[in-house]
């Protein structure tokens, strides 16, 4: 049994590994380019404010900086909008700050024709959150490529509550790779799961192999269990728990869900 949790441990490892440093590369680039987006809309849109700033003064207007015909209580709104904010541009119902581009909006720093809550949103949003990308309906913060999504880091098409999830899931939780719809953390290949660290399958549980229904812990190949001394992604209630538990408790490592204390 130790045999058979080492190298299904080893093997996770480097599967987190190498999703966690593709992840972060993913990252990184549309940080880079969301950044260079950012930048070159502040440069912008600072530039329309300045120049509606001088154009607007002698206005008739209840609030500060409202430009071309609009129904407005705020500040720095330009071009005909109905807006309740700041820094609002081109026929926008909004409110908020930052505005770009026909939008309805509440928020700030929204890119390109979004109906947003929230901010840094670029390209076509539908968005509660921020730093979304690329026509996604989202709540949450760092949201890529066409995602309705509540959560953070989660990357290519999913629908998803939580964090760090990887390709086309609907998932709540963190460290989703491929596919799967699953509430937890650290669940590999198209599983359905409540928990965390189950490979193969469906599963209810901790340390898990190859398609079980078990409740319990330590458990290997078709079993129904309810146990103690949980490895390997357990959802758990204890303590000393590593690698991306939901737990409390105690004597728990890799990502347990279980009750109770170590045993073999």
């Amino acid at each position: 049994m130790r045999g058979r949790r080492r190298r299904g441990a080893e093997w996770m490892r480097g599967r987190r590994r190498r999703g966690a440093e593709w992840k972060r590369g993913r990252r990184r680039r549309g940080a880079e380019w969301m950044r260079g987006r950012r930048r070159r809309g502040a440069e912008w849109m600072r530039g329309r404010r300045r120049r509606g700033a001088e154009w607007m003064r002698g206005r008739e207007a209840e609030g500060c900086g409202v430009d071309e015909g609009e129904e407005a209580e705020g500040w720095g709104v330009d071009e005909g909008e109905e807006a309740e904010g700041c820094g609002v541009d081109e026929g926008e119902e909004a409110e908020g700050c930052g505005v770009d581009e026909g939008e309805e909006a509440e928020g700030c720093g929204v890119d390109e024709g979004e109906e947003a809550e929230g901010c840094g949103v670029d390209e076509g949003e539908e968005a509660e959150g921020c730093g979304v990308e690329e026509g996604e309906k989202s709540e949450g913060g760092g949201v890529d490529e066409g995602e309705e999504a509540e959560g953070c880091g989660v990357d290519e098409g999913e629908e998803a509550e939580g964090c760090g999830v990887d390709e086309g899931e609907e998932a709540e939780g963190c460290g989703v790779d491929e596919g799967e719809e699953a509430e937890g953390c650290g669940v590999d290949e198209g599983e359905e799961v409540e928990g965390c660290g189950v490979d193969e399958g469906e599963a209810e549980g901790c340390g898990v192999d190859e398609g079980e229904e078990a409740e319990g812990c330590g458990v290997e190949e078709g079993e129904k269990a309810e146990g103690g001394g949980v490895d390997e992604g357990e959802e758990a209630e204890g303590c000393g728990v590593d690698e991306g538990e939901e737990a409390e408790g105690c004597g728990v490592d890799e990502g347990e869900g279980s009750r109770g204390v170590r045993s073999g």
